[in-house]
């Protein structure tokens, strides 16, 4: 079974990989750049949260929240909170399949 993986065109399009192409690493490399307070950020944009909401979620202002979005942005080469999101979510499934889809060893 291959997985896909999430990357973004010139156009700013997704375009799905086969997983091990190098954008999926460059996406996790990226994604541990992140400080923790970012990647709860990111957490939350997957989950499809406005600024307002995730700035209640973390207790932060709103000012706090769009600073963390630009962070993240910038660190995952992306130019929206969608693209930042979907790379989010793309990562959240790699990191799901290897803990529970272990590769097939044949014999």
């Amino acid at each position: 079974m291959v997985g896909y993986f999430s990357s973004f065109a010139a156009s700013g399009m997704p375009r799905f990989t086969a997983l091990g192409e190098p954008t999926a690493s460059v996406h996790m490399d990226k994604m541990s750049e992140l400080t923790n307070r970012e990647k709860a950020v990111v957490d939350l944009l997957v989950a499809g949260m406005s600024n307002q909401k995730i700035c209640r979620a973390l207790g932060v202002s709103e000012r706090a929240v769009s600073k963390h979005i630009s962070a993240i942005c910038l660190k995952l080469g992306v130019e929206s909170r969608l693209q930042a999101a979907l790379v989010g979510a793309a990562c959240q499934f790699v990191k799901y399949m290897k803990t529970h889809c272990p590769p097939d060893h044949e014999h």
